[in-house]
């Protein structure tokens, strides 16, 4: 049970804003292009993952 708290706490670090904005911001810096993100993206992605899966 303490390793599953560890794990979820790791996963919500993350995951948070601060960390996806800060890895954006980072990555256009290498990049040198602006990268868009739609407000929904967590949908997008997960729409794709399923096709995959699925065979389609």
């Amino acid at each position: 049970m303490r390793e599953e708290k560890m794990w979820r706490r790791l996963a919500g670090r993350l995951l948070s804003r601060s960390t996806r904005t800060r890895f954006k911001r980072e990555l256009e810096d290498l990049l040198g292009v602006e990268i868009l993100v739609p407000p929904n993206s967590q949908h997008a992605g997960a729409v794709g993952i399923a096709t995959l899966v699925s065979g389609v």
